[in-house]
């Protein structure tokens, strides 16, 4: 049987986790240790990850879309993307105070027995939290979480990248000045 395995290493001076030859789910519980960040390229299974208070700079995940929950609080991490992981259930990047950017975009689970997982998602008191990228039918609801934490001049938008991610036309012609 191919269960989840379930790594528990909280409080220990950790650097680097590598799961390349992990041939199941995995659960890391990894809260204080050294961690700077993540390599997902090579994770090939569904992934949870607690990683609290670890000097983190940056989470991307890249082509990885397997991740199920994220809790990443108290860290200096800058930036956080989770974008393509629509079967995440759970977030949270509470009091990080050097978090900019959130890419959330495609990121949320809508599970048929517990419904929208949107509700499960927590980024409140990142004091120099700039910019938030939410598929275009998240819009709504991130403004309204945005709102009830108390962030007034976070830029909220479907727009993570040059690609669109919504219908967008483009104009063509010749610009002549007199």
């Amino acid at each position: 049987i191919n269960s989840q395995f379930y790594l528990y290493c909280e409080n220990n001076l950790i650097t680097s986790v590598n799961w390349n030859n992990l041939t199941r789910p995995l659960f890391l519980y990894a809260d204080n240790n050294l961690l700077t960040g993540f390599d997902f390229s090579d994770m090939e299974y569904a992934l949870q990850i607690e990683c609290s208070n670890n000097p983190i700079s940056t989470i991307n995940t890249g082509n990885y879309h397997q991740l199920i929950y994220l809790e990443c609080n108290n860290t200096p991490v800058t930036s956080i993307d989770i974008s393509g992981n629509s079967g995440c259930e759970i977030f949270y990047a509470r009091n990080n105070p050097n978090l900019t950017t959130l890419i959330l975009k495609d990121a949320v689970d809508v599970d048929p027995d517990m419904g929208d997982m949107w509700d499960a998602f927590y980024f409140d008191n990142n004091p120099t939290l700039q910019y938030v990228c939410v598929s275009e039918n998240r819009l709504v609801m991130a403004q309204n979480s945005l709102n009830g934490w108390g962030y007034t001049n976070v830029v909220l938008n479907s727009y993570c990248d040059f690609n669109p991610g919504a219908v967008f036309y483009t104009v063509q012609g010749t610009n002549k000045l007199d």
